[in-house]
């Protein structure tokens, strides 16, 4: 008994006898993230009363977690699926008692990212978005920080949960020509995106193989759905070499561009790989690829939850999230 009353109070101890999670006492004592005055009173004086000094309070902070997460999300964000990744992510988040705080990607500009770890803000962080060659995933890798991919990578040892986008792709492009459209052209976002990349790969694979040669040729890169002068340049021009039937990466893509062939007269049909809200309105749709973007992120969210309790049997490094191929009848 004489040997446990000298023993020196942790966290556990205040969070058990205190009724209380960990993260909560810990918070109280920080000062950092929310937490009721009432609350922060009560840990404090059950400090005072048991001597957790200064000392023994950053020894066991030290062992301890920040009980955050960074979500990384585009500086431009114009896409309902990060504003559902924040919800989604936010809401799982909360259910293992961490926060979730919003990190702004601003592409090869890591001081954000750099910012949170350095002050050791987090305990891990969710990419909504990689580049080709990314800043921020060799930072991390260095850091030692636990991250994880809401998309896809070359490199198997990044924890990776997306949909199989290469395939989408190859499979809606299939459609296109099962459907007796020939000359088929595809209308791409940022290049530099490794989720577009594998889409233009998917595209190319099949046109390919139905012996249409030059299919890279067929790509129109980098349409930025705010520039309607840009997208209107792009399809004066499919419309001159007789395209008959346009895909289109995602849904606001496809949106503009129906939108712009309705003002200007033309019924040339368009596919998407990315079956987003942006749809409900677009005319002359002939089908959209659909994956179930709620368990996409809740996905995405329990395994960066596994990630942080360090389990020994850790969860699979990638995670493909089924889709179809739904047509439309408009």
């Amino acid at each position: 008994m004489d040997t446990e009353e000298r023993r020196p109070k942790t966290l556990s101890d205040a969070a058990l006898e205190l009724k209380l999670t960990k993260s909560t006492v810990s918070r109280a004592i920080s000062g950092h993230g929310r937490i009721s005055k009432e609350t922060k009173e009560r840990v404090l004086e059950w400090a005072k009363q048991n001597n957790f000094t200064p000392s023994s309070i950053a020894k066991s902070l030290a062992k301890s977690k920040t009980y955050n997460i960074a979500l990384l999300l585009p500086e431009n964000v114009d896409n309902l699926f990060f504003h559902q990744c924040t919800l989604g992510i936010t809401s799982t988040a909360n259910e293992y008692d961490y926060d979730v705080l919003i990190v702004v990607d601003k592409g090869n500009n890591i001081d954000s990212v750099k910012r949170v770890v350095s002050n050791k803000k987090i305990d891990g962080i969710i990419l909504t978005r990689i580049l080709s060659k990314d800043k921020i995933i060799s930072y991390l890798k260095k850091q030692g920080i636990p991250f994880l991919v809401i998309g896809s990578s070359s490199d198997k040892k990044i924890y990776q949960v997306d949909a199989h986008h290469k395939n989408i792709a190859y499979e809606c492009t299939q459609k296109a020509l099962k459907m007796g459209y020939k000359k088929i052209a595809l209308l791409g976002g940022i290049e530099n995106y490794l989720v577009n990349r594998d889409r233009a790969s998917g595209f190319i694979n099949a046109l390919t193989e139905a012996g249409i040669q030059n299919a890279q040729n067929r790509i129109a890169w980098n349409i930025i759905t705010n520039e309607k002068t840009q997208i209107a340049q792009v399809l004066i021009s499919l419309v001159k070499e007789n395209i008959d039937c346009i895909l289109c990466m995602d849904d606001a893509i496809c949106r503009l561009a129906s939108m712009w062939l309705k003002e200007n007269g033309y019924t040339i049909k368009l596919a998407s790989f990315y079956d987003g809200p942006f749809l409900h309105d677009a005319e002359n749709v002939l089908f959209a690829a659909n994956v179930n973007h709620k368990e996409l992120i809740c996905t995405a969210a329990k395994i960066m939850m596994e990630l942080l309790q360090n389990k020994e049997n850790p969860p699979p490094r990638i995670t493909r999230i089924e889709h179809r191929i739904e047509e439309f009848r408009n």
